[in-house]
């Protein structure tokens, strides 16, 4: 059977999550002594990550009215 270029990248997106999801179970079940030392930092630092991907394209978002008010 030919398959669809498609069908294809669904398949590899699917493996690289089933993979994903693989190593992060395996990671918290071997080294959660390890892991757990560094969250913290893991949390200090998604901070920053989340506000500059929540705000990505905050300045974009303008109103048509000119009013500057945001929502």
């Amino acid at each position: 059977m030919a398959e669809s270029i498609g069908q294809r990248q669904a398949y590899r997106k699917w493996g690289l999550v089933m993979l994903s999801a693989v190593g992060i179970i395996y990671l918290l079940n071997r080294h959660q002594p390890h892991l757990n030392n560094y969250l913290p930092y893991v949390i200090l630092l998604a901070c920053p990550l989340l506000h500059l991907l929540m705000h990505k394209n905050h300045n974009n978002d303008k109103n048509k009215d000119g009013s500057g008010h945001h929502h």
